[in-house]
């Protein structure tokens, strides 16, 4: 604990694992459930469009900046990346609840 988080991802890309190759505070801040430099941590296998909007809002930046750079890091972002109207995010809302239901949940 207490290293750079380049040092721990060059660790992790040396171990076989694959990381970013450079990962920064904002990225932290952004895989963050709580838009914080801390855990916990995204986990799902999809991002949920809720966390784009937390996002937008927490950290300065577009939903669209935040679903491209999380799809830099790894993530898959909903598939429906067009959130530029109301109604479209709400759609892409109600699509990811449908699908976690039909998933038991996650």
């Amino acid at each position: 604990m207490g290293r750079p988080i380049g040092d721990v991802a060059a660790r992790l890309s040396y171990l076989g694992f694959d990381c970013p190759a450079s990962v920064r505070v904002g990225d932290l801040r952004l895989i963050s459930r709580l838009f914080a430099e801390r855990g916990p941590w995204l986990g799902e296998k999809e991002v949920p469009p809720a966390h784009l909007l937390g996002a937008a809002i927490a950290l300065d930046m577009t939903m669209e900046e935040a679903a491209g750079k999380l799809e830099r890091l790894g993530f898959r972002v909903h598939p429906s990346r067009e959130f530029s109207s109301p109604g479209a995010y709400l759609r892409a809302l109600e699509d990811h609840a449908a699908r976690a239901a039909g998933q038991g949940g996650r």
